[in-house]
Parts: C-alpha cells; sequence; structure tokens
C-alpha cells in the first residue's frame, strides 16, 4: 500500500488509487478520465451541430446575416470556457502531483478544487440554458414558415429538402446536447466522491466503548 498522496495520481482524479494500486482503483481512475474526454468530446460536437444547424437555417431563409452565429452557440462557448478552467487547473494539479512527492490526500486548496468543481457546476448551467432556449427556438421553427419554405414534421410528402435537412440537424443536436449533460453531471459526482473519499479516509475510527468488568 502506497503512502496518501504518493500513488499514481492525485486523489481528484481517484481516492482510491491515491492510496494503493488496485484493481479497482485503476478501474475508478480509467472511468474518471474517461468520463472528461466524453465530456469534451460531446462538448465540441454540440457546439459544432448547433452552429451549423443556425447556419443551414440563414441559407435557407437568403438572409443577409446567413455568416451569424447561433445565438446559443454563443451561450455554449461560455460552457466550453468554464469547462476549460476546471479542466486546466486538473492538469495543473496532475503536473504538480508528478514533478513533487505527490499531493497528499485532502491537501488541495479549497480554491483550486473550487475552481474544478465550481468551473464543471457552471459549465452545467450553461448547458442547460443551451438546452432549454434551443429547444425553444426548434419548436417555435416547426410551427412557423421559414422564409417561403414550409417547414413539415410530422406531414408526408414535405417538399423541402431543406427541412427535412434542418429536423435532422435538431434531432441529432438533441442526442448530443442530452449525453453531454449525462456525462457531466456524472464528471462532477465522481469528482464530489473522490474529494469526499480523501476527507472521509483520514477520519480515525471511531473507539469502541468497552463495558466495564
Amino acid at each position: 500500500m502506497k503512502e496518501h498522496g504518493k500513488g499514481w495520481v492525485p486523489y481528484i482524479i481517484s481516492g482510491p488509487l491515491s492510496r494503493g494500486s488496485t484493481m479497482t482503483a485503476y478501474v475508478d481512475a480509467l472511468l474518471h478520465v474517461a468520463v472528461w474526454i466524453g465530456v469534451w468530446v460531446f462538448e465540441i460536437l454540440t457546439f459544432v451541430a448547433l452552429s451549423r444547424h443556425e447556419e443551414n437555417v440563414y441559407k435557407d431563409i437568403g438572409s443577409a446575416d446567413k455568416d451569424k452565429s447561433h445565438p446559443m452557440a454563443a451561450v455554449s462557448i461560455g460552457s466550453i470556457a468554464t469547462l476549460a478552467i476546471a479542466t486546466g487547473v486538473i492538469i495543473l494539479v496532475l503536473g504538480a502531483h508528478a514533478m513533487t512527492n505527490g499531493i497528499e490526500d485532502g491537501k488541495l486548496p479549497p480554491a483550486a478544487t473550487s475552481m474544478i468543481t465550481g468551473g464543471l457546476k457552471a459549465s452545467i448551467f450553461f448547458s442547460i440554458m443551451v438546452a432549454l432556449t434551443s429547444f425553444l427556438i426548434f419548436m417555435m421553427e416547426d410551427v412557423t414558415s421559414v422564409g417561403t419554405q414550409e417547414r413539415c414534421t410530422t406531414a408526408k410528402g414535405c417538399a423541402s429538402l431543406s427541412a427535412g435537412t434542418l429536423l435532422a440537424e435538431e434531432e441529432t443536436f438533441i442526442d448530443f446536447i442530452v449525453v453531454l449533460l449525462l456525462l457531466k453531471f456524472y464528471g462532477l459526482s465522481l469528482m464530489l466522491n473522490n474529494l469526499r473519499f480523501a476527507v472521509a479516509a483520514d477520519q480515525p475510527e471511531p473507539h469502541h466503548m468497552v463495558p466495564a468488568a
């Protein structure tokens, strides 16, 4: 068993692996890393899908503003920025852990852990804003006309090819944003539980009362 905080990774990545090399600890660490990678992949996919959809809407109506980005794409940038802050702090902690004797469990300053958990929570907030507002925009597009072409969602034989294309893009975006939010909530849960694990593991075991003879 390795000394607390002298393991392969700091406790914010995996509390169990920071204390010893076991199969469960490795699985815990790999799962946490995989979730963060998944968050970044779907964050980018969501942003691209959202931007592409609005670009096609502008092209469909022949607007002079077709080069403008989706209003919610700007909010999505806020999600990316706050997620980047949290990820950047994690990378700095990993570097400090590797170049020193290791970060002891529970010894990260609150400012650092707050930037990680706070950044991820802020990113979740932005993603929820993007999801809810975009859903409303999609619903409005489905019941109104886009330029001179009627948007068809359920009618058969819709003559507008762009309407079907835009609807498919909306469905793709919804898939991406749902997976993104699930990964973010799970990643936040993993991070918070690793922080709790470090604190709980350092607590002395309770002394059982021994009845008097």
